[in-house]
C-alpha cells in the first residue's frame, strides 16, 4: 500500500514537472526548473522532424539515393498514433526509472524486394535508455549497457543525445539499413534525428 502511494506521488510529480519553463527574456527551454537534476523536465511525446544519414542511400528501391531519409522511408511509418520518442517514468526491476523510448523506422526486406520497386516495407522498432537530465547545464546522461566498441545490432544504437533549441532534442544513432544502390546490402549508417515535443 505504501509503495503504491509513493509511486502515485512520483507520477503526479512527473506530470507536474513536464511543462517547459520560460526564461526572463521570454524564451522557452527544456528543463527550466528549480531542481538541477530534474530528469522529468524532458518528459512527453516527441515527433521526428528531420532524419539525415551520413551516406547517400536508396532505401525504398526507387533508383534514387539521398541523405534525407524522409525521402527514402515510406511516410506512412511516421503518420501513426505512436510517437517517434516517448520520455516518461517506467518501472524497471521494481524501480521507477526515467526512460527514453525511441521508435526508429526499420527496413523489412523480403526475397522479392531486390527485384520489385516499392516492395520494401518499413516498421518501427524500439530502443530504450534510462537517463538523467541536468537542467542547469542542459546535459543528458544515458545509462548504456552496451559494450564500448561493439556493433550496434540490427535495431540500432544511440550514440549521443542533446537538447536542441526550445522543445527539441537531437540524437545520433548508428543503425543498419538495407541500401538498394550498388553494391546492394545492409549498410551501417550514422543517422542524425531531430525531435520536437508535441
Amino acid at each position: 500500500m505504501r509503495t503504491s502511494l509513493l509511486k502515485s506521488l512520483a507520477l503526479i510529480g512527473f506530470f507536474a514537472a513536464t511543462s517547459c519553463g520560460t526564461s526572463e527574456d521570454g524564451s522557452s527551454s527544456i528543463g527550466n526548473g528549480s531542481n538541477g537534476n530534474a530528469s522529468s523536465n524532458l518528459g512527453g511525446s516527441y515527433n521526428i522532424i528531420s532524419m539525415v544519414s551520413d551516406l547517400s542511400v536508396d532505401l525504398n528501391n526507387d533508383g534514387v539515393s539521398s541523405n534525407d531519409l524522409f525521402t527514402e522511408i515510406d511516410p506512412e511509418v511516421f503518420n501513426t498514433q505512436i510517437p517517434e520518442l516517448e520520455i516518461k517514468p517506467v518501472v524497471v526491476n521494481n524501480q521507477l526509472e526515467n526512460m527514453m523510448s525511441f521508435y526508429l523506422p526499420h527496413s523489412n526486406v523480403t526475397i522479392e524486394s531486390p527485384t520489385s520497386t516499392g516492395s520494401v516495407k518499413f516498421s518501427k522498432t524500439g530502443l530504450g535508455y534510462v537517463y538523467e537530465f541536468d537542467s542547469n547545464t542542459q546535459t543528458i546522461s544515458i545509462e548504456d549497457s552496451t559494450t564500448p566498441g561493439s556493433q550496434p545490432g540490427i535495431y540500432g544504437h544511440m550514440e549521443s543525445i542533446e537538447v536542441y533549441g526550445a522543445n527539441g532534442l537531437k540524437a545520433i544513432f548508428t543503425k543498419y539499413y538495407y541500401d538498394f544502390s550498388a553494391p546492394a546490402g545492409w549498410k551501417l549508417l550514422t543517422v542524425t534525428c531531430i525531435y520536437r515535443r508535441t
